[in-house]
């Protein structure tokens, strides 16, 4: 048997924030380390999946990068770790992460992820019943471009959406989640 030994893969990953709506007075916004959190997981079926976790890149930058990135196919999720904020955009080259998945070829170089981040999201927040009663269950959120989320009901049957990018979404109340393929 042979096998190749090569280096890791690694994905720098940078992010920059838009202001839309003007920052408090003395807000200050720190380095990309603290603005999003970046989780590439393997989108192969089968019993094991990897997941891939943006880090810092060292001790004296900001940035932050993915290390030993195997080839496959990845699914993004990109949120931010900053409160009012959300990813208006998350590319890498021409791949759209936000919608598609990322593939990575054996050998080929990676192009780094861009993300950027807005600050006019929004919060969407109701409760949940059933000719009049309160009702608990989960709540899907379809958004027309990007990932659904999914947030169960508590106390009084409520929900709540935050850091929503503007857009259109579709909203669905389940009484249970058992054998429901939301992401399809």
């Amino acid at each position: 048997i042979r096998i190749a030994l090569g280096a890791g893969n690694s994905m720098p990953v940078s992010a920059r924030i838009e202001y839309v709506n003007p920052p408090p007075e003395g807000e200050a916004i720190a380095g990309d380390a603290q603005l999003v959190n970046v989780r590439l997981s393997s989108s192969a079926t089968g019993f094991a999946s990897l997941d891939y976790y943006a880090a810092p890149a060292n001790a004296k930058d900001h940035g932050l990068v993915v290390r030993d990135l195997e080839p496959g196919k990845y699914f993004a999720e990109i949120t931010s770790s900053y409160g009012g904020w959300y990813v208006a955009s998350a590319v890498s080259g021409p791949t759209d992460l936000l919608s598609d998945d990322l593939t990575v070829l054996p050998g080929a170089p990676l192009q780094p992820i861009e993300i950027v981040l807005r600050n006019d999201s929004a919060t969407l927040s109701g409760t949940v019943s059933s000719e009049g009663h309160d009702e608990s269950g989960a709540v899907l959120l379809l958004p027309r471009h990007g990932q659904p989320k999914v947030e169960f009901t508590h106390q009084g049957n409520e929900f709540q959406f935050s850091q929503l990018a503007p857009g259109e979404y579709d909203v669905l109340a389940l009484d249970r989640m058992d054998g429901v393929e939301y992401t399809n």
